[in-house]
């Protein structure tokens, strides 16, 4: 079954993936191409993308606390690309992704010509460029996500969160809202560990034979009470990393280790 379940989830999430793509962008040439008219729509085609995305996969969703109102800042923890599919179910926001994003097969175009915000994260001066850019979507009225963890984890713990993302917020007084993402596996099957977290330095079609095979799995989000504020972009990201280590679950850890290769995370 499990076989199966492989080889019809794949073409699945690639033929919805291009299904919304075309949707998005109907919908952006019939707004006139403007950026601010598409607005609207693209937050309902991503969250429409998302919600797809989730089913195909088996995701049984799991919300606790309120998610935030556009415009915002917020951050979570960050295990997997699943993630992705996640918010954009959750909150249709404009992500801050990592710039090598932009050459995956399907999921890099639909980014590119969906708003999105890439960073080069080997360059210290991008985040200048990208604080602008945050900076412009928020005074537009939209809700940004960001990773600061910079990377996914086992989902053991939270990674300590990196302070250069939360300068914008330091600088023009935004609010900071948090929110922890965690998943769960049934009985009998591989740990959230080993099967959903993306951890391991190895090609995405591997970590999908271990993904799709799944029945169903628990993806919960809980979100703070409340938004942080600040002047300090250094405490801002103490103080944001601590909220989310108390929301967060961790994951049932599994059985694989660490790869002793590094190889580039994308899809091949």
């Amino acid at each position: 079954m499990g076989t199966m379940r492989y080889y019809v989830k794949l073409p699945l999430l690639f033929g919805w993936s291009f299904f919304c793509w075309g949707v998005w962008l109907s919908a952006y040439l019939a707004t006139g191409c403007s950026d601010t008219r598409s607005r609207a729509p693209r937050r309902v085609v991503i969250r429409l993308w998302g919600a797809g995305m989730l089913r195909i996969l088996g995701a049984r969703v799991r919300r606790e606390g309120t998610p935030p109102t556009p415009p915002y800042f917020i951050v979570s923890n960050h295990l997997s690309y699943v993630d992705v599919f996640f918010l954009a179910r959750e909150l249709g926001c404009v992500f801050i992704a990592r710039a090598n994003m932009q050459n995956w097969p399907v999921l890099g175009r639909i980014a590119r010509t969906s708003q999105q915000i890439f960073i080069d994260r080997k360059q210290a001066r991008d985040s200048v460029r990208v604080m602008g850019l945050i900076a412009d979507v928020l005074a537009k009225g939209d809700g940004v996500h960001a990773f600061p963890e910079s990377t996914c984890s086992r989902g053991a713990e939270v990674c300590a969160f990196k302070p250069a993302l939360f300068q914008v917020a330091a600088e023009k007084g935004f609010p900071i809202h948090c929110a922890a993402i965690s998943y769960a596996t049934p009985a009998g099957y591989p740990a959230a560990a080993d099967c959903i977290a993306w951890w391991r330095s190895e090609p995405l079609g591997d970590h999908l034979k271990r993904l799709l095979p799944l029945p169903h799995f628990d993806a919960i989000i809980r979100y703070a009470e409340a938004p942080l504020s600040g002047e300090d972009r250094k405490h801002l990201a103490k103080t944001a990393h601590d909220q989310v280590a108390v929301l967060f679950t961790p994951l049932k850890q599994g059985v694989l280790e660490e790869l002793d290769a590094p190889k580039e995370r994308a899809p091949k």
